[in-house]
């Protein structure tokens, strides 16, 4: 069964250049679910929950960081190159 989902994605931009740190376009497969039994708004860093829920008073204490939140999706290309 195919589902579509809207995400988020990298302030960086639109690429497909590896190590670019841009969002790659086309099709994928989810390989790797990472959050699934945390509590929504739980804060990540390198795919491991902080402890820390966010929340205004975090985004203002912290307003330059790059926000992780509630889950993660690994993908996989799926279109040939």
């Amino acid at each position: 069964m195919q589902k579509s989902y809207p995400i988020s994605s990298l302030i960086n931009g639109v690429d497909e250049a590896k190590g670019s740190f841009c969002t790659p376009t086309g099709r994928f497969k989810i390989s790797e679910k990472i959050g699934d039994n945390v509590e929504l708004d739980t804060v990540f860093i390198a795919r491991m929950p902080t402890g820390e829920i966010y929340s205004e008073q975090l985004f203002n204490e912290q307003a330059d960081k790059d926000w992780i939140l509630t889950r993660i999706l690994w993908l996989d290309g799926v279109e040939r190159t």
